[in-house]
């Protein structure tokens, strides 16, 4: 088990034992099997969460038993535990976790005893809790129910014993007020399954079955979870007639925990700047300057759209969602792909290396070195950081993957990035898009409508109608006035 949850509850149930099983005889009886016991721990750590290696068992119930002609015992429950590679024995601390299982029913002539309840001092835990023992056969002709098992509430209880002869007798109720026993009488009822844990948690033991048929007769199984099996009588004198016992039902390992949520990632607001060979860009791109998340196209020319060889700077932010984001946990990858339209782009492709042949690669700005941090400070200084939203520092980057987040991002905090791109393409209209994938490598969360950086690359000759038009990525713009 590789154990990632540490410091959290950790409850064991103990395996119910089957009942006996008589056959063929007027006077025999049968006890039930008894209930696992019930064992809690708290605060269970591991040295390594995520690695440490954590050895268990879920005790199996024990399997029925069937005679066609004398008297035969059940099978013990087996222990369950948690953290040792055998049954840790008895302890009261939270190092390891372990219930013991049910004991086997009996069957024979008078007087039987039901199979014992797992013993709460005989395990290890916190809290410990017995569970219930099968029902006391002490009238002849009498077949009783298994014991239920233990739970965090109580004991398991006692298989009813038995008031007069020849009859049969319910299961124990499990943990309290839990789930019920079984219905003894001539076809005896399976014990209740636990509930305490949605589908799971402690059994009721099997109701016991005494019947005279030239068949088969079956006691009832323990119930959900370590419940003990009820025994078996099946009286009749002549034929093939038979009996089996019901059988106890398995354990269970509990662990209570709340679930790792993983922190969301989604590219939010952008601006493109001028490279002035600082680690703060201070100029937009355009003239007037182009505002945040407002696309760089080639109408009106005083946007000065991309020539080849243009190196152009992309602050970029991305938002933190439903958990924070751990100091040196996420790094990236910033691609681009062609296409007006963003978010219906399907083919995407990484910037390539600097020396790169890619149309759109690193730029090297000897100035300033890659993977620098945004701001020294956290939280950054007053004017690090650019954009409205942005609440963190990320790093100025010159080639994929990243370096990781420098510092922690809160849940609904932006981090902001600085990427140094240069068009390496040839001098005609084109149209891109940019957005960041994580490292490993995989889409973020989310992208929202607005949050990919745009780009028109300057129309070369061919690209010019006679009438001014221009094309770009296939799509016939307006008149493109070039001064």
């Amino acid at each position: 088990m590789d154990c990632q949850i540490f410091r959290l509850p950790k409850q064991c149930i103990g395996a119910g034992g089957s009942g006996g099983a008589a056959s063929k005889n007027t006077s025999n009886v049968a006890t039930g099997g008894g209930g696992g016991a019930y064992s809690l721990i708290s605060n269970f750590s591991v040295a390594t969460p995520g690695t440490t290696q954590v050895t268990y068992r879920i005790g199996a119930g024990g399997a029925a038993t069937s005679i066609s002609n004398g008297t035969v015992a059940g099978n013990v429950g087996e222990d369950t535990w948690f953290n040792n590679t055998a049954f840790p024995g008895s302890g009261t601390d939270n190092i390891y976790c372990g219930a013991k299982g049910g004991q086997a029913g009996a069957a024979g002539a008078l007087t039987q005893n039901g199979g014992a309840g797992g013993v709460d001092t005989s395990g290890w835990g916190q809290t410990r809790r017995s569970g219930g023992s099968g029902g006391t056969a002490s009238h002849s002709s009498v077949a009783t129910g298994g014991g239920g098992t233990a739970g965090n509430s109580s004991m398991g209880g006692i298989g009813v014993s038995s008031s007069t002869t020849n009859s049969a007798t319910n299961g124990g109720q499990a943990n309290g007020s839990g789930a019920l026993g079984g219905t003894g009488g001539t076809s005896g009822t399976n014990g209740g399954d636990g509930t305490e844990y949605t589908t799971e948690g402690s059994g009721g033991g099997g109701g016991g079955t005494r019947q005279t048929v030239n068949s088969v007769v079956y006691g009832g199984d323990g119930g959900k979870r370590g419940g003990g099996g009820a025994g078996s009588v099946n009286y009749r004198t002549a034929g093939t007639p038979s009996a089996e016992s019901g059988a106890g039902y398995d354990g269970i390992i509990i662990i209570t925990y709340t679930p790792i949520i993983d922190p969301t990632i989604t590219q939010n607001d952008w601006r493109m700047y001028v490279d002035n060979s600082a680690l703060d860009p201070t100029d937009p791109w355009g003239s007037p300057d182009l505002g945040e998340n407002s696309p760089l196209t080639s109408i009106p020319y005083a946007n000065d759209p991309i020539d080849p060889g243009d190196n152009i700077r992309i602050r970029i932010t991305m938002v933190v969602g439903d958990a924070a984001l751990s100091a040196s946990l996420e790094g990236f990858i910033l691609q681009y792909g062609e296409g007006s339209s963003c978010s219906a782009i399907s083919s995407w492709t990484d910037v390539d290396a600097i020396s790169g042949s890619g149309i759109w690669r690193y730029y090297d700005n000897a100035s300033i070195t890659d993977g620098t941090a945004l701001s020294s400070t956290d939280p950054p200084t007053a004017g690090d950081l650019n954009i409205g939203v942005s609440d963190r520092a990320g790093r100025y980057v010159e080639s994929d993957p990243t370096t990781t987040n420098p510092y922690a991002v809160a849940v609904g905090e932006d981090m902001e990035w600085d990427f140094n791109v240069q068009y390496n393409g040839n001098a005609e209209a084109h149209t891109y898009c940019f957005k960041i994938r994580r490292d490993t490598p995989a889409d973020l969360d989310g992208y929202n409508a607005s949050s990919y950086p745009q780009v028109d690359t300057r129309p070369g000759a061919g690209d010019l109608l006679r009438h001014g038009n221009f094309f770009t990525t296939g799509i016939e713009r307006g008149i493109f006035w070039a001064d």
